[in-house]
């Protein structure tokens, strides 16, 4: 259902539906809604989704190994969001410490857009190296 599993979506998705048993009971404009607020606004993928949640089959039925393995979805699904949201944090200020560079011009009029070029670990990494 998720191609990315690092992003806000699938933890907001896994911390409010953390079972199928959970999702099954979930009332159709409820899902829509979660996937429309964060950037999942296509509806084709939406509709997609909705139709993979419709059909899909539990793998157990055994109370006690869902419930363990739901609390610990949702207790990595929170761990997660921190990071991500620590990530945004990392990202801002890296960015912001490579634009006072005094190198940041030379970098800066190479192809393609500084801001998106690097990901924290590597911008994090380059910045380091110097």
């Amino acid at each position: 259902w998720f191609s990315h599993k690092n992003t806000q979506l699938f933890c907001d998705f896994i911390l409010r539906w953390a079972s199928l048993q959970e999702l099954k009971k979930a009332r159709k404009p409820s899902i829509i809604k979660l996937f429309k607020s964060s950037s999942s606004r296509t509806i084709p993928l939406i509709e997609k989704r909705l139709q993979a949640i419709k059909t899909a089959k539990p793998l157990t039925e055994d109370r006690a190994v869902i419930s363990a393995h739901r609390l610990e979805a949702m207790a990595l699904a929170a761990q997660m969001l921190a990071i991500i949201r620590a990530i945004k944090v990392f990202d801002v200020e890296i960015l912001s410490t490579f634009k006072a560079l005094p190198d940041c011009m030379i970098f800066s009029g190479l192809p393609g857009d500084m801001v998106n070029l690097f990901n924290t670990t590597q911008l994090s990494g380059f910045l380091h190296f110097c």
